[in-house]
């Protein structure tokens, strides 16, 4: 791809970065949606969301290659000022991103937790290390207490 001026190549090269940063406007946008479903513990909108994930990912890896590509073959005819108000905008969108992701993991891990912790109890098995209490608000032992389903 040959352009006719330095202005018409900045001008492409924008209109790629914008598209990749839209599609991580996309999935910061996505992921804060995420979070709010994994507190809500709302499954039908996390299975929703992960799709929808999946599709701006796509999208955004397609982007991204189509950028490098077209740096390939532009060669050093475009000046580093052009891209590099894009390419900062860019980084910093992929970090909110990266730490948003990272965010909706610990809470993944949290709930895991927590089910984990919830079926030991359910088991009346120590190995979840939770503890049983008493009306009285005193430690059971879990040999000495009923199996929940028993009750």
């Amino acid at each position: 791809m040959t352009f006719s001026s330095d202005t018409a190549a900045e001008a492409h090269l924008a209109d790629l970065f914008d598209l990749e940063l839209g599609c991580l406007g996309e999935l910061r946008d996505i992921l804060a949606q995420e979070r709010a479903a994994l507190l809500a513990g709302d499954i039908p909108a996390l299975e929703e969301i992960t799709c929808r994930k999946g599709e701006i990912l796509e999208r955004q890896s397609g982007a991204a290659q189509q950028r490098r590509e077209w740096l390939a073959t532009a060669g050093h005819a475009l000046p580093e000022a052009a891209a590099a108000q894009r390419k900062q905008a860019l980084q910093e969108l992929a970090q909110q991103c990266h730490e948003a992701n990272r965010d909706n993991g610990r809470v993944i891990a949290r709930k895991q937790q927590h089910t984990v912790a919830a079926l030991g109890i359910l088991r009346q098995s120590d190995a979840a290390g939770s503890t049983t209490y008493s009306g009285a608000g005193s430690a059971v032992d879990a040999s000495s207490s009923r199996l929940l389903g028993k009750a």
